[in-house]
């Protein structure tokens, strides 16, 4: 409620104002005449609060609380003298007078609800029922991954037999190191086929560890160029800002330029009698492929390094950036390793078979630490091996059916009526409370039967 201060006690400037000077002021007047209330003031026993006469000029609806009245008004259950008035711009905004809220379902809260009660039966079901998912889950990846046929040689790197994919047998290592300076080292050696294998095989080679997902390894690239599209030499300048990632030595374009476009892997292999198809539709998305392209009349411009020059064992005048390897390597990996497609193999291979196999080492990783792989696998229904998914799938299943041990050895050593508290207030040893008892006496001799769930 408002306190009236004798006029003598108000400071210079601040007289009432009438409720059409205040409706002049602000647009809004209160009933007792005044648009401003006892709030502009303290205690009426102390000095009334000095205003300084700007503030009230620059804020008209400073102590302005006739919207608090209403609200106030409405929570009480009464109505206020100015209920019936609706402004103008509520007229607007609804288009009638009525303040009849909205009676939507949502808006009334009158939408269903639902309590999930979490039993010890429930909890102990779902539990079992998970770890069942999980581990039927498991053993399909599992049999899976041992229905794919595969074996890998490690030709460059220090050995490594942390391979979870493939077995003792399976894992064959040959060193043959790529030079520096642009050298190629060429290596043969025999491999025996571990399994029989089906065709299509896959021969994949795997770089590790390699990071193109590095922002500057991945931002070293024009896709405009890719693409076949002419690119101005500012744009050349500050996407590929490497000057040898733009000339060589003897000043001719790099085309296309950037770190991807200069770092194709371009070792090759090859299986005495047996072709691999480099280029077989499989090795990459049809989207990507049909993204690439080499720039129209690109064989009368002079004073260009095209990319079949750079790596002749890569593609071909004809072929030119549309080559399955390198849209592979420019397509940048997600992880710190680099494996890709390298061809595909369409002569089966049988068990104990030997294979005369041939590597032409080009990519050095010496300085980087990396290691250089190469596969030949079968695809399967969720298509190479994953044993480590199969594990986790597993192990995953086995905590589910530990945890309902769990429950159920805590339900038959510690059982608890549902909706009584383990440990009363008072009472640590989970003794029943003289007040509990008595509340249970009473709803047993009325009859009342307790709920299996809270």
């Amino acid at each position: 409620s408002s306190v009236q201060l004798p006029r003598s006690r108000l400071p210079t400037g601040l007289v009432p104002t009438s409720a059409s000077q205040g409706s002049a002021i602000g647009g809004l007047g209160t009933p007792g005449g005044s648009s401003f209330s006892s709030f502009h003031f303290d205690h009426p026993l102390n000095e009334p609060r000095r205003l300084h006469f700007l503030t009230t000029v620059r804020h008209a609806f400073a102590g302005d609380t006739s919207l608090m009245d209403r609200l106030r008004h409405t929570a009480a259950g009464s109505s206020h003298p100015e209920a019936h008035h609706v402004s103008d711009s509520d007229k607007d905004r609804r288009g009638k007078k009525s303040r009849k809220p909205s009676g939507t379902r949502f808006a009334q809260q009158r939408l269903p609800s639902y309590t999930f009660v979490l039993t010890w039966r429930g909890v102990l079901f779902a539990a079992v029922t998970t770890g069942t998912v999980l581990l039927v889950l498991g053993a399909v990846v599992f049999a899976a991954s041992t229905a794919v046929a595969s074996f890998g040689l490690q030709y460059d790197g220090t050995p490594d037999e942390r391979s979870h994919n493939h077995f003792r047998e399976e894992r064959f290592y040959h060193n043959c190191t790529a030079p520096s300076g642009g050298l190629t080292r060429s290596c043969s050696l025999h491999l025996t086929v571990p399994r029989d294998m089906k065709p299509p095989i896959y021969l994949i080679y795997y770089v590790d560890p390699f990071y193109q997902n590095y922002n500057s390894y991945m931002q070293s690239v024009i896709y405009g160029e890719l693409r076949g599209d002419h690119m101005d030499e500012s744009l050349r300048r500050a996407s590929c800002s490497k000057i040898s990632t733009r000339f060589t030595p003897a000043g001719d374009h790099i085309y296309p330029c950037g770190l991807l476009a200069t770092t194709v892997f371009n070792d090759t292999f090859e299986i005495e009698g047996i072709p691999i198809d480099v280029e077989d539709p499989t090795a990459t998305m049809k989207k990507d492929y049909d993204r690439f392209a080499d720039p129209a009349g690109w064989r009368s411009w002079s004073r260009m390094s095209w990319l079949y020059e750079r790596y002749p064992t890569l593609t071909t005048p004809d072929i030119g950036v549309k080559s399955r390897r390198f849209i592979s390597w420019v397509l940048p990996e997600f992880f710190g390793h680099v494996s890709n497609y390298y061809g595909v193999v369409y002569t089966p291979l049988r068990r104990g078979q030997r294979l005369a196999m041939r590597i032409n080492a080009s990519f050095p990783v010496t300085s980087l630490g990396a290691r250089k792989k190469v596969f030949l696998t079968t695809q399967g229904m969720l298509g190479g091996r994953n044993y480590a998914l199969a594990l986790l799938l597993m192990v995953s299943g086995g905590v589910c059916f530990v945890m309902a041990i769990l429950i159920t050895a805590i339900h038959w050593m510690c059982p608890r009526q549902p909706g009584r508290q383990r440990f009363p207030h008072g009472n640590d040893r989970g003794e029943t409370s003289d007040e509990e008892e008595t509340v249970a006496s009473s709803s047993d001799s009325s009859g009342g039967s307790s709920s299996d769930s809270v």
